[in-house]
């Protein structure tokens, strides 16, 4: 079993109310890292949130999250449909930003994410 890497604090967790519950468990431990290790302001935090929860719930929706099974071709399709979607210069760069985040989030969790942070 993989090490959980931070527990978070129920009470002050943002709602993840559009994903399953095993993305959503993942987004509450993420966050607890980048509130509590990283010191990142609430909004900074539900931006990235959002973004790794989409990204989660394209790879992941109907099985446990696996990130060994997260491939560059998998990162390299979800940053195409959301440039596609409406990608400005600067939503490029922030999602950029948020996916090698949570790429080092990962890292600490025991993960490691190799080639998928080339295809960034």
């Amino acid at each position: 079993m993989k090490p959980t890497c931070l527990h978070p604090a129920k009470s002050n967790a943002p709602s993840f109310a559009s994903f399953p519950a095993h993305i959503t468990d993942e987004l509450h431990r993420y966050d607890a890292y980048l509130r509590d290790v990283r010191g990142l302001a609430a909004e900074t935090r539900k931006n990235r949130l959002r973004v790794v929860g989409l990204l989660l719930r394209d790879r992941f929706e109907r099985c446990a999250i696996d990130f060994r099974k997260v491939r560059p071709d998998d990162v390299r399709q979800f940053l195409s449909a959301q440039l596609r979607a409406g990608g400005s210069a600067s939503y490029a760069s922030h999602l950029a930003a948020t996916l090698r985040s949570y790429l080092r989030y990962r890292t600490v969790c025991g993960d490691q994410p190799g080639k998928l942070s080339t295809v960034i």
